[in-house]
């Protein structure tokens, strides 16, 4: 009938109108879904490692990985509540040093880490436990000379706090550990260098430094770091320590990558529309 116009006949904007509309629906509800309701999640990478001069059972430098989801409060939008999902960490760690002909081996078989619970930001510093399971040992020219587990019973051990027992060998020195913090540890009066071989022996104050460098929206880095020292017979301290690092850097919530995905899928429908309507 005059009047009306034939599909065939209308105009392809008249076409692309339906369609952008969808494309916009979609979108808006992807933004409605991703946007987190109270809590922010962040996804995050992360390495574990022991530095300085460690006592002679820990490995030095050498370096875990893994990754997990950090899970925010309601405000301040970086603040760190709790670290869940986590994955990797296991795994042996090894480092042998040679002197006068004596090679002195240090391992660590890392079984992973656990979830963990902050105490939020206290004072500017994120603090709280996280424990690293797993067995450290230490042999000189392939014979074990001292076995500690990092943790016993999740209860104290290294990221949690207390002091921790020899499994076997022939000394009575014990290990202290404690939590983690982005603030500064001090361990004082303990061998920061050795070599026995030349009858060298420095001491000295160990010293870790924590750091947050994360953006308003909790993206970027936190270096977390615990201090770790023998303790001889009666608790007195010993003269070996060294700082555990655990590094995470967070990238952006999941929910803003589902956000992405949305807006190239709304794209993708526009693009197919005007392929359609020309």
């Amino acid at each position: 009938m005059f009047g009306e116009l034939d599909d065939r006949h209308a105009r392809p904007r008249d076409i692309l109108r339906p369609a952008m509309r969808r494309a916009l629906f979609a979108w808006i509800a992807c933004v409605w879904l991703a946007a987190p309701a109270g809590a922010a999640y962040y996804q995050f990478t992360a390495t574990f490692s022991v530095s300085a001069s460690s006592p002679r059972f820990l490995p030095k430098g050498v370096v875990a990985s893994g990754s997990g989801i950090g899970v925010s409060g309601v405000a301040p939008k970086n603040e760190i509540r709790n670290l869940a999902g986590i994955a990797g960490f296991a795994g042996p760690l090894t480092s042998t040093v040679m002197s006068g002909g004596v090679g002195y081996t240090r391992k660590a078989a890392l079984t992973g880490i656990g979830e963990a619970s902050f105490a939020g930001t206290l004072l500017g510093k994120l603090q709280g436990e996280l424990a690293v399971g797993g067995i450290a040992q230490r042999f000189v020219n392939g014979v074990g000379t001292g076995k500690f587990p990092l943790t016993t019973s999740a209860t104290a051990g290294l990221g949690l706090g207390g002091t921790v027992p020899q499994i076997s060998g022939t000394s009575t020195v014990k290990v202290r550990f404690d939590t983690w913090t982005t603030g500064t540890v001090v361990e004082a009066g303990v061998v920061t260098q050795s070599l026995p071989a030349k009858g060298v022996i420095v001491f000295g104050n160990l010293v870790g430094k924590g750091s947050d460098s994360r953006t308003s929206m909790g993206m970027g880095t936190v270096q977390l770091v615990s201090p770790i020292r023998t303790v001889g017979f009666l608790g007195v301290p010993g003269d070996r320590a060294a700082i555990a690092k655990l590094s995470l850097t967070f990238a952006p919530e999941p929910g803003r990558g589902a956000l992405l995905l949305a807006g190239c899928a709304a794209l993708a429908l526009l693009g197919a529309s005007r392929r359609r309507a020309r």
